[in-house]
C-alpha cells in the first residue's frame, strides 16, 4: 500500500513538475519574442528618425510635422520620442509658427531634467514659452532648470532666460538678481561677463 502511495506521489509530483517546466519555456519565449520585437522597433525607430533628421531641412513645416507626427504614432514611448518632439518644436520655433504648438509638442516630455536630452527639451519649452509671451510660465520652468541641472553653464544660461522673462513681466529687480545670480557662477574674464554687467548697469540706471 504505502509502495502505491509513494509510485502515486511520484507521478503527481512528475506531473506537476512538467508542467512547471512547459510554463517557464513559454514564459521564457515569450519574453525572449518580445527583446527582440523591441529590438526590431528601436532599430526601426532609430533609422526613421535619422531619415527625418536629414531631410528635416529641405522640407517645409507642413511636411516635418506630418513625419514626425507619424513617427509619434509609430514609436512613441521609446527612448527616441523626446529627440522626435524636441525637433518638431524647434522646426516651430525657428519657423516663427505658432509657438503653442511647440509647447503642446513638448509638454509630454517636459519640463523634466533626467537626461541630456530632456534637458535640452526643457530649455525649448522655456523659449516656447518666452517666444509665446508666458512670461510666468517661462519663468516657473527656468527655476526648475536651475534648481535641478548639474553644471553651472546649464544654470548661467536658464538664469539669463530667467532675467529675460522677468524683465518682459515688468519686474525689473527680479531681472537684476538673476543677473547677477548668473555673474556669481561665470569666472573672470567669461565673454558673458561684460555682457551681463552691463545689463545689469542699464537695468539698475532705468529703475533708479
Amino acid at each position: 500500500m504505502a509502495i502505491h502511495r509513494l509510485v502515486g506521489w511520484a507521478q503527481t509530483r512528475t506531473q506537476s513538475l512538467v508542467v512547471s517546466v512547459a510554463v517557464a519555456v513559454v514564459f521564457i519565449m515569450g519574453a525572449l519574442y518580445w527583446f527582440q520585437s523591441r529590438s526590431e522597433q528601436l532599430d526601426a525607430a532609430a533609422g526613421e528618425l535619422e531619415q527625418i533628421q536629414q531631410s528635416i531641412a529641405f522640407d517645409d513645416l507642413a511636411t516635418v510635422e506630418t513625419s514626425i507626427q507619424g513617427f509619434l504614432g509609430r514609436h512613441g514611448g521609446t527612448q527616441y520620442e523626446v529627440e522626435a518632439r524636441l525637433l518638431l518644436a524647434r522646426a516651430h520655433l525657428l519657423a516663427a509658427s505658432d509657438p503653442t504648438a511647440a509647447v503642446d509638442i513638448l509638454e509630454p516630455v517636459a519640463p523634466d531634467l533626467g537626461s541630456p536630452l530632456q534637458v535640452d527639451a526643457t530649455f525649448v519649452l522655456a523659449a516656447a514659452f518666452e517666444q509665446a509671451g508666458r512670461w510666468q510660465e517661462a519663468s516657473d520652468v527656468y527655476r526648475e532648470i536651475i534648481a535641478g541641472v548639474d553644471f553651472d553653464y546649464q544654470q548661467v544660461d536658464a538664469m539669463e532666460g530667467l532675467a529675460r522673462a522677468l524683465l518682459a513681466s515688468g519686474d525689473t529687480a527680479s531681472a537684476v538678481q538673476a543677473y547677477g545670480d548668473a555673474l556669481d557662477l561665470i569666472e573672470a574674464g567669461d565673454p558673458d561677463q561684460g555682457r551681463f554687467e552691463m545689463r545689469v548697469a542699464e537695468l539698475t540706471a532705468q529703475d533708479g
